[in-house]
């Protein structure tokens, strides 16, 4: 195979034979052009791998032909070595701005040549390799998007499975609460209404009054009365809890709004919290430290999501600790902290767990990386709340000694837009 397509272009046929005898001697293949017309229409058809060009040329001289071969975009990137007898510096700084890669100048030297050929070519390869390389990271990082795309919607899939499980035992209990209640209450109700059937609607006579009298000493009404305010009582608190629940699931489902708005983050908290219920109820203790915060700007859904993925991680933690202890704590702290960046409003969420190791610890944020069982995760939570975090303006700190339990604090900034 030849060691590259070479067009020579130069209007003295004596050096077109010269250059092309010497080239092709050292195995190029050669295409060789009196005029510089003829020459361009080739390239734009069959582009060669490098152009040596005269300048001086009838008709189209080799400037007009760099140019224009610049200006094509199937042709820009040939590199074009001047050949001319002109030696003065203006000349050959016209050449370089017309697009020439070199300039040789005649009478030229067969070593010089050829030297300065086998550069340009090896530079054109290389050149050509890289062009090659960055279409194939470009496709590989369009890949790696997608696929990173379609494991974080896995991710949050997995997690909205968790937390409708999570979210159907918790309203099951309030909704059981009213249903019992409610059955209770029709039963307690039966004979005071069957009571009142028994009369018209019509004026109560005397004898109805006596007959009133008698049934209610019957029904026994003071602790029948009683249990009603009971019942309705288990009726108002169960739907109150349900209304609850309810309201934390609202802030979750606002994920992908676009619009930021003025949010508290107590109640954000609160609301992961209420999501989260059922994975730590009657066996960790929440202690809440909640300071005099201002409102954020932010998007609700996506804080909630963080401190879900936050508290999940802590929850995790803790029950990692195989042996029985008291100690089954996750406090929540929230305060002011001022840095030279300006004030942020700092959230701790600190738990008792087992503590992360220095090794550990650098790798944690990091996408795919995780601590836990295969099938109890893939390793995006705190990646992702990182990422929600940051686009936010903020930022997420860990702090954490082996044995002695873990605290991540979520700085988020402080705007005046937000008080």
């Amino acid at each position: 195979m030849a060691k590259g397509n070479i067009m020579v272009v130069d209007d003295r046929p004596v050096n077109l034979d010269l250059l092309e005898n010497m080239l092709s001697d050292d195995g190029y293949e050669i295409r060789p052009f009196l005029k510089g017309k003829m020459a361009l229409n080739s390239a734009l058809v069959d582009p060669p791998d490098l152009i040596l060009l005269d300048i001086m040329m009838p008709e189209m001289d080799g400037y007009e032909v760099c140019q224009e071969l610049k200006r094509i975009e199937t042709t820009r990137d040939i590199p074009v070595i001047f050949v001319s007898a002109k030696s003065v510096t203006f000349d050959k700084v016209k050449a370089f701005n017309c697009g020439g890669v070199d300039y040789i100048t005649k009478p030229f030297q067969l070593e010089e040549v050829l030297a300065r050929v086998r550069t340009h070519l090896t530079l054109r390869r290389v050149q050509l390799e890289i062009e090659d390389k960055n279409r194939e990271l470009q496709y590989t990082l369009k890949e790696l998007k997608s696929t990173q795309s379609h494991l974080i919607q896995s991710e949050k899939m997995a997690s909205i499975g968790v937390l409708a499980a999570g979210i159907a035992h918790e309203l099951n209990n309030p909704i059981n609460f009213v249903s019992i209640s409610t059955k209770g209450l029709k039963k307690k109700l039966k004979p005071v209404i069957e009571l009142l059937q028994q009369f018209d609607r019509g004026s109560v006579t005397k004898d109805d009054l006596e007959t009133i009298n008698q049934l209610i000493a019957t029904i026994d009404v003071s602790p029948r009365l009683q249990a009603i305010n009971e019942l309705t009582t288990n009726i108002e608190t169960g739907s109150d809890r349900a209304v609850e629940i309810v309201s934390g699931l609202r802030s979750f489902s606002r994920l992908d709004s676009s619009k930021k708005e003025k949010i508290d983050i107590h109640k954000t908290l609160e609301s992961a919290l209420i999501i989260l219920q059922n994975q730590f109820r009657h066996r960790i203790t929440i202690q809440r430290e909640y300071g005099d915060i201002p409102q954020v700007l932010g998007f609700p859904g996506k804080l909630v999501q963080v401190f879900m993925n936050i508290f999940k991680n802590a929850i995790d933690a803790i029950d990692s600790r195989n042996e029985e202890s008291n100690r089954k704590t996750i406090t929540i702290r929230t305060t002011i902290r001022k840095t030279e960046n300006g004030p942020y409003i700092n959230i701790d969420i600190a738990d008792t767990g087992p503590g992360i190791s220095d090794e550990i610890k650098g790798q944690l944020f990091d996408p795919f990386y995780t601590t836990k069982e295969v099938g109890k995760g893939i390793g995006l939570g705190l990646s992702i709340a990182l990422g929600i975090v940051e686009s936010h303006q903020g930022k997420i700190e860990l702090t954490s000694k082996k044995g002695e339990g873990s605290t991540f604090s979520v700085l988020l900034p402080i705007q005046d837009k937000a008080v």
